[in-house]
């Protein structure tokens, strides 16, 4: 029975007899069975016997069935039980309730003290503090649970912060509250983005995963406070919005912070770092005339006070769009100008990434011996300086470029490893990445069920990123399955729309990506010809690629 469980958690000695039962079974009558009611009566049982509960619970819902009445009947209860166990609080013990409001889905003792200004809950304030917090999680107000970093977190029910945070809202000091928790969020993401491509990656990863609506909590509130506060904020996300769920969410912050510059005077260099999230997010989610747009920006304020680093960065940036548009010149020429400025700048990561770059070229023009050079190279770089997540992007692309080459067993033994530190550093992009390549060795085995498999989850993690080439590269994936299957008009129909949604995003296939596909559909004869245009309309293109992909998926 759950009053007499959770009666016993708080009092020991708690008993269930011929003579408290029927006051325990009115009580939860009367609560009309709402667990969480149930528990916030129960936790008062070191105090009050179940005859005193019923008599006190009996007069508050009484008074509260009064002032609620237009409400459902169960949710009258609930808020008459909260407002009850909240009234029997000690003044301490409501403040930290109302404070704790501020949490979006909880947090960590260490915020929680950040929150009441305590830098040492050693101190007298700090012993308040947890003894305060424990007293709330004894009545059942706030519940604990363990992080992936094995540290504590409290949380409240959302009925509970819910009712604690109009209680909180009724008082002046709740901005202060507000800007204690924005800066805490600030400090953490900023601490976070000095260990994104280390060992420890994947552990600051998960804690910002964790913290998400926190911090966007934090950013919501801060832009209507301070955009130069908001703009920093959004730039110390990047490397989150890079690498997992929330690239979208990322660009509609973006799109905030920028408007609100056009009547805010803000430093040019926090306005080109701006310009170049927004880039490196747009060519993210495939729009590359606007990312070029961006990252042109940056690279004008880079150029005008000569930041070797910035320089650096922008280039490979640039590289990277460039190369995704099939413009090689142009994307060997940037590479080429980002490792000049990042060897003057002796930035080692910024090397590494150049000359992963360079070999993407040399791959996609099916140079396989310089790719493979390359990424060899950039490989050890990447082990010198413990780039896990480097050392990831790296093993992907050689063990693409062995595929090619045939040589498979070595391909899938480097993509596995890849696929392990992707999920490590719970990259959603590039373990799709994996997945997808893993889909590719298993097709040209013969491994057809393994091979849709990996298709499918590489697929669900690209729709879940907004990423559209990537997208119509696993229709083309479908595709060329369905041709080995025998399933020809399958086959060129999903064929022809990847073609079409490349031509709407503006990124022709490479090279290698020819080569491989004619091998694929010209065997089984699913296509004769690739064609070189398919024109469609934006609204058509999206139209086109949310159904494909829900075919390919199986979704109704």
């Amino acid at each position: 029975m759950l009053f007499t469980e959770r009666a016993r958690s708080v009092y020991q000695y708690f008993t269930l007899t011929d003579t408290n039962a029927t006051e325990v079974i009115d009580i939860c009558q009367r609560l009309d069975g709402v667990p969480l009611a149930i528990e916030l009566a129960a936790a008062r049982s070191a105090t009050l016997t179940p005859p005193m509960l019923l008599a006190q619970l009996e007069q508050q819902l009484d008074i509260l069935a009064d002032r609620s009445g237009h409400l459902p009947a169960r949710q009258q209860t609930l808020n008459a039980a909260i407002t009850w166990s909240y009234d029997l609080l000690t003044d301490s013990e409501q403040q930290l309730l109302q404070n704790l409001a501020v949490f979006a889905q909880g947090e960590s003792l260490s915020a929680i003290a950040a929150l009441h200004n305590i830098n040492d809950l050693d101190t007298p304030e700090g012993v308040r503090l947890i003894h305060t917090l424990d007293s709330l999680i004894q009545h059942f107000l706030v519940y604990t649970m363990v992080a992936t970093d094995g540290e504590m977190r409290y949380a409240m029910l959302e009925t509970i912060r819910s009712y604690a945070r109009k209680q909180l809202m009724a008082h002046s000091h709740v901005s202060m509250l507000l800007r204690r928790h924005a800066d805490y969020y600030h400090h953490l993401i900023t601490q976070a983005s000095t260990h994104f491509y280390g060992s420890d990656a994947k552990i600051w990863v998960s804690r910002l995963i964790e913290a998400f609506p926190n911090l966007r909590l934090a950013f919501h509130w801060l832009i209507t406070q301070d955009v130069n506060d908001a703009a920093h904020f959004v730039v110390a996300t990047r490397s989150l919005f890079d690498r997992c769920t929330y690239a979208t969410e990322g660009r509609q912050w973006l799109t905030q912070v920028l408007e609100h510059t056009e009547h805010v005077t803000i430093e040019s260099t926090l306005l080109a770092e701006l310009h170049q999230m927004a880039g490196n997010l747009a060519y993210m989610q495939g729009e590359y005339s606007l990312g070029e747009y961006h990252l042109k920006e940056t690279l004008a304020v880079y150029i005008k006070i000569q930041d070797l680093p910035g320089l650096a960065k922008i280039t490979n940036h640039l590289g990277n769009l460039t190369m995704r548009q099939g413009r090689y010149n142009d994307a060997q020429t940037w590479y080429t100008q980002s490792l000049n400025w990042a060897q003057q700048d002796t930035n080692q990561y910024t090397i590494a990434r150049t000359l992963y770059g360079l070999a993407g070229v040399a791959g996609a023009l099916t140079k396989w011996e310089e790719a493979r050079t390359l990424h060899r190279q950039t490989l050890e770089l990447r082990k010198q300086l413990n780039d896990s997540w480097g050392m990831a992007l790296n093993l992907l692309g050689l063990g693409n470029v062995l595929r090619q080459c045939g040589q498979v067993d070595q391909a899938l033994a480097l993509c596995e490893r890849s696929l392990a530190l992707w999920k490590e550093n719970h990259d959603l992009r590039g373990t799709a990445g994996a997945l997808h390549a893993l889909g590719h060795i298993a097709l040209e085995q013969g491994w057809l069920a393994e091979a849709h498999q990996y298709f499918v989850e590489s697929t669900r993690a690209w729709q879940q990123l907004g990423m559209t080439l990537e997208l119509a590269w696993s229709l083309e994936a479908f595709a060329c399955l369905a041709a080995q299957q025998q399933q020809t008009a399958r086959a060129s129909t999903l064929f022809i729309a990847a073609t079409a949604i490349r031509t709407w995003v503006q990124s022709p296939r490479t090279p290698a990506e020819c080569l491989q596909l004619r091998a694929v559909m010209q065997a089984d004869r699913a296509h004769d010809q690739m064609p070189d245009n398919h024109s469609i309309s934006v609204d058509d293109a999206r139209m086109l690629l949310e159904e494909m992909v829900a075919e390919v998926l199986g979704e109704e």
